[in-house]
């Protein structure tokens, strides 16, 4: 069995910025906020320190080693992962390796909760990436604190305010993500709140959506496909533009992780399979239909290989809006 990959995961097809394959940066699951909706799970280090958590120079060997091997397949390059990727203080080292192995050939992308925005070094650092991916989930301070539940240094209004500046300084895609949870921060109050600062910000596009898959904190509940489109039809009738990046399919929810391998269709053998799986089931809770098309395994194939795994209590299987979801038992949630 090959070694597992520490810091390299997907490809993922995502709706935002297309194929990606994803670079984690950061150890699972140190971040500045903890997000009731994480699909990552619940935050074990709640923390705004800025330092080299994974070094450089390891990042880069790996992602060498896979990049060359799956460049034809991918859209963009995306730092992301298990806690806020803007921690690692080797953020930058990363950036002008990546850029110098793909030599122009992808986009670069990363995906921030937008809290050390503050820090002149990572909002340098950000300026260089082609798509930054931010998000701000709400703008006062009592619905930023039931979703995001922050540290307790981080101010609202400071990443407000460094949003707003940044994004008028930015060159790139700014991609702006806005997630709601029922009854946390989707209250008339804070839509209109939200409308108010999101008429100040220069992005690209706006993706406003709910939550998908199990979160970290059983309380959190998603808006329905009624409530939320009555939501966003609100914020368009207040002046705000929903501008559209037409190279991506605009389709929130279709979130699929692919794997290495050709468009071959031919079954491959279990461990091969279990050795792809379960990498993807520690990133994020996965449905059956997306391992059979991440692994070009048929169903019954799947459940040979899901059934001891969930026999040994490696992996767990969760339902989630009527849907099944398997991950792996790494992902902590309350």
């Amino acid at each position: 069995m090959k070694k597992e990959l520490q810091y390299i995961f997907g490809p993922v097809n995502s709706s935002r910025i297309g194929k990606s394959l994803g670079i984690d940066v950061i150890p699972k699951k140190i971040c500045s906020l903890d997000c009731i909706y994480c699909e990552v799970g619940i935050t074990r280090n709640l923390s705004t320190q800025i330092k080299p958590y994974f070094k450089a120079e390891a990042i880069l060997a790996e992602f060498s080693s896979v990049y060359h091997e799956i460049k034809d397949s991918i859209d963009v390059v995306t730092i992301t992962g298990s806690g806020e990727p803007t921690l690692n203080s080797c953020l930058k080292d990363v950036l002008i390796g990546i850029r110098d192995i793909v030599k122009g050939e992808k986009e670069i992308a990363i995906l921030t909760n937008t809290t050390t925005l503050d820090n002149k070094d990572v909002y340098k650092t950000l300026l260089d990436f082609d798509i930054v991916v931010p998000s701000l989930d709400a703008v006062t301070k009592t619905a930023f604190e039931k979703i995001n539940k922050p540290a307790k240094e981080i101010s609202i209004n400071n990443i407000i305010n460094c949003l707003i500046a940044f994004s008028n300084e930015y060159t790139g895609k700014l991609y702006l993500e806005v997630l709601l949870a029922k009854n946390i921060n989707d209250l008339p109050e804070d839509i209109n709140t939200l409308i108010s600062v999101l008429k100040k910000i220069n992005y690209t596009r706006l993706d406003i959506g709910t939550i998908i898959r199990p979160p970290s904190h059983s309380f959190a509940v998603s808006l329905t496909n009624k409530e939320l489109e009555e939501v966003k039809s609100y914020i368009a009738s207040q002046g705000v533009s929903f501008s559209k990046d037409k190279s991506v399919d605009d389709n929130l929810n279709n979130n699929t992780i692919i794997n290495y391998s050709s468009s071959s269709s031919v079954v491959q053998g279990k461990n091969v399979a279990i050795e792809k799986l379960i990498p993807i089931l520690k990133m994020r809770p996965t449905t059956l239909e997306d391992i059979i098309k991440t692994l070009k395994i048929d169903p019954v194939i799947a459940d040979e290989i899901l059934t001891p795994l969930l026999q040994s209590g490696e992996i767990i299987s969760k339902e989630f809006n009527g849907v099944l979801y398997y991950q792996h038992k790494i992902i902590k949630q309350l």
